[in-house]
This record gives C-alpha cells, sequence and structure tokens, in this order.
C-alpha cells in the first residue's frame, strides 16, 4: 500500500503541521510506503525561506534512502543523517532559511 503525500502534505511538515504528522505517522506504522512526484515537490517548493527547511527534509530523506547501497551509499547516509540531524546542522538550517528569508 502506497501513501501519496501531494504539496498540501509537504508544506504541512514543513510547517510542523501535528495533524499532517499524525497521518503520515499513521501510515508508516500501517506499512504503507511514502510517495511523492517531482512536480508536487516543486510546487511545495516555493519561497526562499520554505527551500531552506524543504532542502534539509530531501536531504533527509535521500540519506535514508541511501542507506541501502551497502557499503559506499551507507557510509554516505549515515554521515548525511548524523550531519542534519545535529544540533548544529539543525541550526545551519536555520540561518540559512533566515537569510533566503531576507534575500
Amino acid at each position: 500500500m502506497n501513501l501519496v503525500l501531494d504539496a498540501g502534505a509537504l508544506i504541512g511538515v514543513d510547517r510542523d503541521d501535528r495533524r499532517t504528522a499524525g497521518l503520515i505517522e499513521l501510515g508508516r506504522r500501517s506499512g504503507a510506503e511514502l510517495v511523492t512526484s517531482a512536480p508536487v515537490v516543486a510546487q511545495a517548493w516555493r519561497g526562499s525561506a520554505r527551500q531552506a527547511r524543504s532542502a534539509r527534509l530531501l536531504a533527509m530523506i535521500v540519506g535514508c534512502i541511501a542507506l541501502i547501497k551497502v557499503p559506499f551509499g551507507t557510509a554516505l547516509g549515515i554521515y548525511t543523517l548524523w550531519v542534519l540531524i545535529s544540533h548544529n546542522g539543525e541550526q545551519e538550517y536555520a540561518a540559512l532559511s533566515a537569510q533566503a528569508g531576507r534575500g
């Protein structure tokens, strides 16, 4: 079973919407695969400040996918997730979001 994420779902995740996060978690627990398409990502990825936050989320997703490719993808995926999930990585992306919002 697939759970198809539309632009509204991606924007909800970006805005830390609890309802959206809960529905996605419910789907994940039921064994659904999360899927979306490039046009949906492009639609949700507008606005400079949102781009920086969405870029972090997408990089984390790609890092998770890379874990499957043993051994180099696994190493790259672990490093990507380690950097992006760390407190410093979060602060760096927050600074990028703030800069993008001003420019």
